[in-house]
């Protein structure tokens, strides 16, 4: 059955919602300002400043962020990641997906090592409200919901989504991030397992196509890929039992892998980026991944 939401719940994750709510609302005037300057101001060298400020801000948010789940949730965080993260390279992030409460772990555990955090995100966020204008003024890339493999009709259409994708991407040399790929383009829970027959115990089945299009088009501009494995000791961890201190504890394994290498691995003898090659290292990885949760989720 699908992870329905308790009322208590609700109740319980109210005010550390709240809170988590001002947090934005306090920080996004400043964020939208520093934006609109950002865009107008011509000067190559000012923009990378006015976009550092940007970062502090967006910085100081995660933190308090933090400071509420630790002490105040008492959210016990049990995560083994590599030391050696550079906060100037270009991060790629596979991960499972168990909640929304992963965007604001992530964000909270990785602030001080890699760069800012980026989704491919819908078009439609930029109508909800903090949440479109946080979307907007750290340039997330927006797509509509749609398959990222290259089809003929894709190619065909000089205004496709894939060539929006492509333009905000590019950013990356500019403004390093990490931009998350949830490979099973949803959150789990047993239904949609069930639903879509998906082979794993824990997992729901990985789409290939977005991670190949990042590959393909940006795989020389990232330098690593960080496959992360992330669980919540709680049955169901829907977002208001994480507010309201259902799950007492989560767990985040991840390692890093040199991309530069593993496209080598992933390319034909020309260098041409294989759909076939990066879709069977995604399943094996998923296995990997799946029999990692097996051990990791609690009894």
């Amino acid at each position: 059955m699908r992870p329905k939401t308790d009322p208590i719940d609700v109740i319980r994750g109210a005010l550390p919602l709240t809170f988590i709510t001002l947090n934005l609302i306090f920080w996004i005037i400043p964020l939208i300002l520093l934006g609109l300057a950002k865009l107008l101001v011509p000067v190559p060298t000012i923009r990378r400043w006015i976009y550092q400020l940007m970062i502090g801000i967006y910085a100081v948010a995660s933190q308090a962020d933090l400071l509420l789940f630790k002490y105040i949730l008492g959210i016990q965080f049990d995560f083994d990641i590599p030391q050696e993260l550079e906060r100037d390279k270009n991060h790629l992030i596979i991960s499972n997906h168990q909640s929304w409460a992963d965007i604001l772990v992530f964000q909270s555990i990785l602030i001080s090592r890699t760069p800012i955090i980026k989704f491919i995100v819908k078009k439609e966020l930029l109508f909800m409200p903090l949440i479109g204008l946080i979307c907007w003024a750290y340039e997330y890339p927006m797509v509509q919901r749609r398959s990222f493999k290259k089809d003929s009709d894709a190619q065909n259409n000089p205004k496709n989504d894939l060539e929006i994708l492509e333009s905000k991407l590019a950013g990356l040399s500019d403004h390093p991030a990490s931009i998350i790929n949830f490979a099973e383009g949803t959150r789990f829970n047993l239904e949609k397992r069930e639903k879509h027959k998906s082979p794993h115990n824990n997992l729901l089945r990985a789409r290939t196509g977005g991670l190949f299009f990042i590959l393909d088009t940006f795989g020389n501009t990232i330098d690593y890929i960080l496959d992360f494995t992330i669980i919540y000791k709680c049955k169901d961890p829907v977002f208001f039992k994480f507010l309201g201190r259902k799950c007492s504890e989560v767990i985040v394994r991840a390692n890093k892998i040199p991309l530069h290498e593993l496209l080598t691995e992933l390319s034909d003898e020309t260098g041409q980026l294989q759909f076939e090659k990066v879709d069977a290292w995604l399943k094996k990885l998923w296995l990997k991944k799946d029999r990692q949760l097996d051990m990791l989720i609690p009894d």
